[in-house]
């Protein structure tokens, strides 16, 4: 019986030393998914593509259990008015995000490229 019980320990053991990389993958994952959501919903303002602006901005988002955005914040900006403009405009018209690994509320960077990638 103790050999089971030993067995079934190591089985624990090895199964929570892949929760942590598991998780972590899966939190990487999500962040690919979200800026894909994200670049799913950006338009190129005219006036930006005739002056041939291009930047990245680096935006932190968080997101309840749900995937609804509760806040967002631009961590790094670029030079362009018009892009910084159209990324608050496409923060406050992004539809509802895949919800996050385990359900848990998160808090992830992501990059905002412009013009949008095909």
């Amino acid at each position: 019986m103790t050999g089971v019980r030993v067995g079934l320990f190591v089985i624990a053991a090895g199964l929570i030393a892949l929760l942590p990389a598991t998780t972590h993958a899966a939190a990487g994952q999500w962040r690919l998914a979200a800026e894909a959501h994200v670049a799913a919903h950006q338009t190129m303002p005219r006036s930006a593509e005739i002056r041939g602006d291009r930047c990245a901005v680096l935006v932190e988002v968080e997101v309840d259990r749900n995937g609804l955005m509760t806040d967002y914040d631009v961590v790094r900006p670029c030079d362009s008015a018009i892009l910084m403009r159209e990324t608050d405009n496409l923060f406050f018209r992004l539809p509802q995000f895949p919800p996050p690994p385990d359900r848990t509320a998160t808090t992830s960077r992501l990059q905002v490229v412009w013009p949008p990638r095909p």
